[in-house]
């Protein structure tokens, strides 16, 4: 993170983070606006107490966003998001061969293995 001298521990990782890299998430998150019934609910949301907040790095509030909106568990947000930029920049092959997995013949298998292989090495 460079110099930085002001930062915090992001509360979701532990890890200190310089104050240029930190946001502020809610605890309860995830309040949708798809209509007119969801704009009170939203604007009392993005009017929370401190109880509801929380400040975490970039990145960790990205994967709790998508742990939020898939309905998985922060570690397998994590997981996932990190399958998601190995498939995306063309690094699956590579990564499963020096990981010891055999490729699987086509992208959605070989999706698969990635994650099971991500799994079990962070076990």
């Amino acid at each position: 993170m460079g110099r930085a001298k002001t930062g915090t521990e992001c509360a979701l990782t532990g890890e200190w983070i310089a104050k240029s890299y930190l946001e502020v998430d809610h605890l309860k998150g995830n309040v949708s606006l798809t209509g007119w019934d969801d704009v009170l609910p939203f604007i009392q949301h993005l009017c929370t107490h401190q109880g509801n907040m929380q400040l975490v790095s970039k990145h960790a509030h990205k994967i709790k966003s998508y742990a939020e909106k898939q309905g998985i568990s922060f570690e397998e947000a994590q997981i996932e998001k990190e399958v998601i930029l190995i498939m995306k920049e063309k690094r699956d092959k590579q990564w499963l061969k020096d990981n010891g997995v055999i490729p699987a013949s086509n992208a959605k298998a070989r999706r698969q293995q990635v994650r099971e292989k991500m799994s079990e090495l962070e076990k």
